[in-house]
């Protein structure tokens, strides 16, 4: 199994229905007493958002980047709404999915 990285934070709310979503999906696929390997990277949101609000998206996409490469994971994905318009490629050999 791989294992899926979930960079939450940014609402510790945002960041719980992601786990869940992810781990109903592997149980329906898998089986009932069956879950999602992942790994939970969580963020300080105070310092992105204030990046947001001052316009300056390409630093908050570094910050997320930076999240990103603490740990190795198969795939990333980010457990938020508005921070997805920070997203760009990145050099991370993990692929990423986007589900907001």
């Amino acid at each position: 199994m791989r294992t899926i990285g979930l960079i939450g934070g940014m609402s510790w709310q945002s960041s719980v229905e992601y786990y869940r979503i992810v781990n109903e999906a592997a149980q329906a696929k898998l089986g009932p007493l069956r879950s999602a390997q992942t790994l939970m990277f969580s963020v300080d949101f105070g310092p992105i958002e204030r990046a947001q609000h001052e316009g300056r998206w390409d630093d908050a996409g570094v910050m997320l980047r930076e999240a990103a490469k603490r740990r190795a994971p198969s795939t990333w994905t980010r457990c938020n709404g508005s921070p997805h318009a920070a997203h760009k490629p990145s050099s991370s050999a993990a692929p990423r999915f986007h589900c907001s």
